[in-house]
């Protein structure tokens, strides 16, 4: 009798494991950095697991790791792009499609995706910007269209429902249909910065000097890139973002001052009024935004032979909720969970897994990545909730995880 009750409380707690173990995706499309607003917002998967790692080796024709941020289309569905130039879907460690680029080319941005007909997207080495269909067959091929190759980097690739939005470090920024079709085109004088992001259908990217001490400008634009505003920052460098998230605008970087440099968080409504434009003792590198409109983010000086490095949190209307100081970098998008935030920084043991609580800033849990292979530090979120790290010179997966009792206990 007692070995019965035993039994049926384990398949009580397996199952309700079953019904815990996944949450719908909430968007049309599939973009790092969380999404088409870039805020990092993981909160509506419910609670990451952070309990331990496991290293699994993936199942795949390719001997090499990955080169650029991965994205999850469901529960262990993964597309990955490797140093070896394949672009692959993995369900959990096993190969689903493999697409080879032509010899010697890579991708030279992470990947994005859109929900309906899981198509996904990329741009190569020789500046096409590549499509692939949910068998990983060939969609489109399309060049871009851009004056200067030499030096050229990318932002991260947007994908909208309806299209893809691609931006270079020479000033131009494009939409393309999903036949590969140019819809518009626009050019700069200075870089595009590393993320786009959309809302509602709006459009905003910085345009950078790459230069501190210089004024960078932030650009509003419609789902057409039809530009609403162009707001010039004096004496701003953009380091990151813009994020858009709830009707607000958000970037961060760095402004020279007689005392030195100093981060700032600036963020904007979108029609481009200011709200908040606030100052940092470490120069901002990083930023998340939750739900409610909290913004996280991670400051250090570069150059500075000590790792060091300064967790900062505000709430929605600028004021400063706290701060933690740690003696490691920031080395990966904050990412936001339901009760903590968690990101990859390097210390003088090496690299590891940081868990922050969200209420107070506590340290809750770090676990070293040392003895684990050479990893791309770009965490892939998926909606079971689970955060995966991929290797950089080798085929595997880490995996942060629990136990099945784990899942559904409260805490």
């Amino acid at each position: 009798m007692y070995l019965k009750k035993v039994i049926y409380i384990i398949s009580f707690i397996f199952l309700l494991g079953l019904f815990a173990c996944s949450n719908e995706y909430p968007y049309d499309t599939f973009n790092t950095n969380g999404g088409e607003t870039r805020a990092n917002s993981y909160e509506s998967y419910g609670k990451l697991p952070m309990l331990m790692l496991t290293n699994e080796t993936l199942l795949i024709n390719d001997s090499s790791g990955i080169i650029q941020a991965p994205i999850a289309f469901g529960p262990q569905d993964y597309i990955i792009a490797t140093r070896s130039g394949k672009i692959i879907r993995l369900m959990d460690t096993k190969s689903k499609w493999e697409y080879q680029l032509d010899s010697s080319l890579i991708a030279l941005t992470g990947i994005a995706g859109i929900t309906k007909d899981e198509i996904s997207a990329f741009v190569s080495s020789d500046h096409n910007l590549v499509s692939l269909n949910k068998d990983g067959k060939l969609i489109f091929k399309t060049k871009l269209e851009i004056t200067n190759s030499k030096f050229l980097t990318y932002s991260e690739l947007l994908a909208l429902n309806d299209a893809f939005i691609v931006g270079t470090n020479d000033g131009f920024i494009g939409k393309y249909d999903l036949s590969g079709k140019n819809q518009k085109q626009l050019q700069f004088e200075n870089s595009i910065t590393e993320m786009i992001a959309s809302e509602k259908g709006i459009i905003t990217f910085g345009v950078t000097q790459n230069l501190f001490g210089k004024s960078d400008s932030l650009i509003i634009a419609d789902s057409d890139l039809n530009i609403k505003q162009q707001i010039s920052i004096d004496n701003f460098r953009i380091l990151h973002g813009p994020i858009i998230k709830n009707d607000k605008i958000y970037i961060a970087g760095a402004t020279e001052t007689e005392n030195g440099r100093l981060g700032r968080i600036i963020t904007y409504d979108t029609e481009g009024k200011l709200l908040h434009d606030i100052e940092t003792d470490l120069v901002i590198r990083t930023i998340s935004v939750d739900n409610e409109g909290n913004v996280y983010a991670a400051g250090f000086n570069s150059g500075v032979a000590e790792l060091y490095s300064c967790l900062y949190a505000f709430d929605k209307s600028g004021v400063e909720r706290w701060l933690l100081y740690l003696k490691s970098s920031v080395n990966s998008p904050i990412i936001i969970c339901k009760k903590y935030i968690t990101f990859v920084g390097l210390t003088t043991d090496g690299p590891g897994i940081f868990s922050i609580r969200h209420e107070d800033g506590l340290l809750t849990r770090l676990h070293p990545l040392n003895d684990l292979p050479l990893l791309y530090l770009h965490p892939t979120v998926t909606s079971e909730p689970m955060m995966v790290l991929f290797g950089s010179d080798r085929p595997v997966i880490i995996k942060m995880t629990q136990t099945q009792l784990d899942k559904v206990l409260p805490w």
